[in-house]
């Protein structure tokens, strides 16, 4: 059975402060999978990312190319592992204002510094989930890109999350953790 699926997300991040940049964020997936049996669906994806700052500091994009490969388990269990590559470009100009000193004179001044870079990455994730009735336990982890933000470059960014909750008939109780690194 072969069926498509298309998601996108539009984010607005706005801040105060002159020196803060924030980004206007587009984010297209499009998806086609293919159920090899009543328990394992095979997809291949690739997903479309553009990231804008704030200040004309500059832009990123991202192109994520993956195949997964998911299966339902016996009690409940579903995982599932992914792999491919991530490209990122990140350019622009980043204006930073700065103050000369001279004595005791204080003279505002701007530092402008032109930035550019293109990256290739290993993209892999891998995910294990639990449903009952009452409760939901899911682990993921795996390594994706992190356009850079106007300032900072686009990294990778290494990353292990958990969640369980429990749903009572008029509330549910949930926790979680998530621990990430990034590296150029």
């Amino acid at each position: 059975r072969l069926s498509y699926e298309f998601t996108g997300n539009l984010d607005l991040y706005r801040y105060n402060s002159p020196a803060s940049y924030g980004s206007t964020d587009l984010i297209g997936t499009g998806s086609i999978l293919y159920r090899l049996s009543r328990v394992t669906t095979l997809s291949g994806s690739y997903q479309y990312s553009e990231f804008k700052y704030q200040h004309a500091a500059g832009s990123a994009e991202v192109n994520t190319v993956y195949l997964t490969i998911s299966r339902a388990l016996p009690r409940r269990w579903q995982v599932g592992v992914s792999g491919g590559a991530s490209r990122s470009q990140d350019s622009g100009t980043v204006t930073q204002p700065a103050t000369l000193v001279t004595g005791s004179n204080q003279i505002p001044v701007y530092i402008t510094i032109p930035y550019s870079q293109r990256a290739t990455s290993p993209y892999f994730q891998a995910s294990a989930s639990r449903h009952t009735t009452h409760t939901l336990t899911a682990f993921s982890g795996g390594q994706s890109v992190t356009p850079g933000n106007g300032f900072f470059l686009a990294s990778k960014t290494l990353g292990i999350n958990g969640v369980f909750s429990y749903q009572l008939p008029r509330m549910a109780f949930s926790g979680g953790g998530y621990w990430s690194r990034l590296s150029s």
